[in-house]
């Protein structure tokens, strides 16, 4: 899944993946060094569960208009 997101992120700006968490991922616009989107594995008491924010908007759009 990160790496499908990724792919999607660098159509548009050089972006990387920054581990900021044992269970979190952040996608990060490597000029800016502006948060696009993060994914990452959650628990609360007997439930887990993966989530994913997607796109970031505007943060995405911002990071375009800045190139």
């Amino acid at each position: 899944m990160t790496l499908d997101a990724k792919d999607f992120f660098e159509r548009y700006v050089e972006a990387k993946v920054v581990q900021s968490d044992e269970h979190q991922w952040d996608f990060v616009d490597t000029k800016n060094e502006i948060e696009l989107d993060s994914y990452g594995i959650r628990h609360y008491r007997e439930f887990g569960w993966i989530y994913g924010t997607g796109v970031a908007l505007p943060r995405l759009q911002q990071v375009i208009e800045k190139q």
